[in-house]
């Protein structure tokens, strides 16, 4: 391979390792969204939980948000309501929410498994591209 057609391989392969790395961020940032959105849904399943086992009338810490906790009396322990798009707010029973927040974790996890899958085929790409440019710059010294 001559000097030049050597300059050329390794500038294709950077510019494909550049490309690659930046996929792989993108890929690593739905990940992490998708594991936030999991623990939300998991938060919410577990709080759903403890509401249907508390007496009506009793007083609680409910979470608003990160580290905010308001004390509220439960009135109803078996109906919640449930955003469900574009503004719609319905008040179904704790257990079909439930039902719908597990079928939302079902998905997230399978996007969070295919994600995975796509970000380990890009991993490897890259681990091959630097090997083969590791190689061919030793070429060249």
């Amino acid at each position: 391979m001559s000097t030049k057609e050597l300059e050329a391989r390794v500038n294709r392969l950077y510019l494909e390792l550049n490309t690659l790395n930046s996929i792989a961020e993108s890929l690593q940032r739905q990940y992490d969204s998708l594991s936030n959105t999991s623990t939300s849904i998991q938060l919410t399943l577990n709080t759903l939980k403890e509401i249907k086992n508390i007496r009506k009338g009793h007083e609680i810490y409910i979470p608003l948000g990160p580290s905010v906790y308001i004390l509220v009396s439960i009135l109803d322990n078996s109906n919640a309501l449930l955003n469900v798009g574009a503004g719609v707010i319905i008040k179904k029973p704790i257990s079909s929410i439930e039902e719908y927040l597990n079928d939302q974790l079902t998905q997230i996890q399978r996007e969070q498994l295919a994600v995975q899958k796509k970000l380990q085929e890009v991993l490897n790409a890259i681990s091959s591209i630097q090997a083969e440019l590791n190689k061919l710059l030793s070429k060249s010294s």
